[in-house]
C-alpha cells in the first residue's frame, strides 16, 4: 500500500507560519500569523481522536517562529513579534500544560529551522533584516543556547529533519532566491556536509523525519509536492502530494507525519490538516476506465450518500476538470476538488464512477 495524505479534522484557529513539535499520533502547534496579527496560540493534535483541544498559550506571542520536542516537552525559539521585522531571540519551554520563559538565543532571527528536543535542541539558518539570511547554528543544552559552526550556505524558510547530534537541512532561500541546497550537521564533530540537493527549489515547506530519512511537503507558491530524501544512498525520490497545496507546519517521522495550517489560495489562510501513511491503493483512473464502486443501495427514497474526489497528476499538478456522478444524476464538473451528494433512491446495481478528462493522468481515489 502506498503512503497517502489523507484529510483529518482541520485546527481550532487558521493560521500559518507558526512551528510544530511531536509525531503524526500526537502533535503540537504553536504561533503563526491569524488573519495578520501574530499569535500565541497552542493547540494539541490526537490522530486517535482525531481533534485539535486549545492549550495554554505561549508566553510570547510570534510566527516565523522554529520548535521542536513533543506534546509533552517542547521548545519555541526565534520569530517575528509583529510580522514587520521585530526579530526576537526569544526561547520557551512547554511542560505539556505551560510555556515557561527560557535563556534567549544568541542571534535573533525568523524564518530559522528547529530540531532536536526541549533538552537538546538544535537552531540553525534564518531570515535577519530585509532578505539578509543568516547560516547561524546554535545547540540548546536544556539552559543555554551556544554557538556552533555556521551553515554552508545561509539560507531562511528551509527544512529540518533529525536531532541536535544528526539533522539534515533542505531548501530555504538565501537573499530572495529559492533554492534546493541540501546540508547535513555532524554534531559531535560540529561540521556541516553539502548533500545532494531536492528535486524541486522550495520555500517556507513542511517537514518530518530524521537525518536519515527525511520528509518535505507543501512550500510557498501552494505546492501540493512531497519529496522523500534517503540518507543512506544520499538520493531524494517524489511521494504522493498533498491534497491541498500550501505552506504548513509538520510533525512526525518520513512514513508517518502531520501537515497542519498554511496558506491555500492568496490571502486564504488555512487549519487544514492531514495525516501522511499507509492508504488506499493509488488508481490509474481515466475517462476510458473509470473507477467504479458498487454502493450496495436500497430502494429508500430518502437514501442520501456523499461522494468526494481530489486528483492531482504525479507532479502534484491539479487536473483541469473531474467528472463525478452517479446512474441518473447529473455528472458534476468542477476543479481538483469536486465534493457533493446526489439523492436518487439506488438500486443495488448502482455504481458510483469517477472519470477525469486526461485518460494519461494518474489520480487518487478513496
Amino acid at each position: 500500500m502506498a503512503n497517502v495524505w489523507i484529510i483529518k479534522s482541520p485546527m481550532n484557529t487558521a493560521r500559518y507560519e507558526g512551528a510544530g513539535a511531536g509525531t503524526a499520533n500526537e502533535a503540537l502547534s504553536f504561533g503563526g500569523d491569524v488573519a495578520g496579527t501574530t499569535s500565541s496560540i497552542t493547540e494539541q493534535y490526537s490522530l486517535s481522536a482525531d481533534l485539535w483541544t486549545a492549550k495554554n498559550n505561549m508566553n510570547t506571542a510570534r510566527e516565523r517562529v522554529a520548535g521542536c520536542g513533543t506534546v509533552s516537552s517542547a521548545l519555541s525559539f526565534g520569530g517575528d513579534l509583529t510580522g514587520s521585522e521585530a526579530l526576537t531571540a526569544v526561547t520557551e519551554q512547554w511542560d505539556g500544560t505551560n510555556w515557561t520563559a527560557k535563556n534567549n538565543m544568541n542571534t535573533a532571527r525568523r524564518f530559522l529551522g528547529g530540531t532536536g528536543t526541549a533538552a537538546d535542541g538544535l537552531s540553525f539558518g534564518g531570515r535577519l533584516t530585509s532578505i539578509t539570511a543568516t547560516g547561524v547554528t546554535e545547540r540548546w543544552d536544556g539552559t543555554n543556547w551556544t554557538v556552533k559552526t555556521s551553515m554552508n550556505t545561509a539560507r531562511y524558510g528551509l527544512g529540518g529533519a533529525g536531532d541536535a547530534s544528526d539533522t539534515f537541512v533542505f531548501g530555504g532561500a538565501t537573499a530572495g532566491v529559492i533554492g534546493a541546497v541540501c546540508s547535513r550537521y555532524d554534531g559531535a564533530g560540529n561540521s556541516w556536509t553539502t548533500k545532494t540537493s531536492m528535486s524541486n527549489n522550495t520555500f517556507d515547506m513542511g517537514s518530518a523525519g530524521t537525518a536519515a530519512s527525511a520528509l518535505a511537503f507543501g512550500g510557498e507558491s501552494q505546492v501540493t509536492r512531497t519529496e522523500l530524501y534517503d540518507g543512506v544512498g544520499n538520493a531524494w525520490s517524489s511521494e504522493n502530494p498533498l491534497n491541498h497545496g500550501r505552506n504548513c507546519d509538520g510533525a512526525g517521522s518520513s512514513t508517518s507525519a502531520l501537515s497542519f495550517g498554511g496558506v491555500i489560495t492568496g490571502p486564504t489562510i488555512s487549519a487544514i490538516t492531514e495525516a501522511f501513511g499507509t492508504g488506499p491503493t493509488i488508481n490509474r483512473i481515466n475517462s476510458a476506465n473509470p473507477i467504479e464502486i458498487d454502493l450496495g443501495g436500497t430502494a429508500a427514497s430518502s437514501f442520501t450518500n456523499t461522494y468526494g474526489l481530489l486528483s492531482a497528476d504525479s507532479a502534484g499538478t491539479a487536473l483541469t476538470s473531474i467528472s463525478v456522478g452517479v446512474s441518473g444524476d447529473p455528472f458534476v464538473s468542477g476543479g481538483a476538488a469536486v465534493l457533493g451528494s446526489f439523492t436518487t433512491a439506488p438500486t443495488t446495481d448502482t455504481q458510483f464512477q469517477v472519470r477525469t478528462s486526461d485518460p494519461s493522468s494518474p489520480t487518487s481515489g478513496q
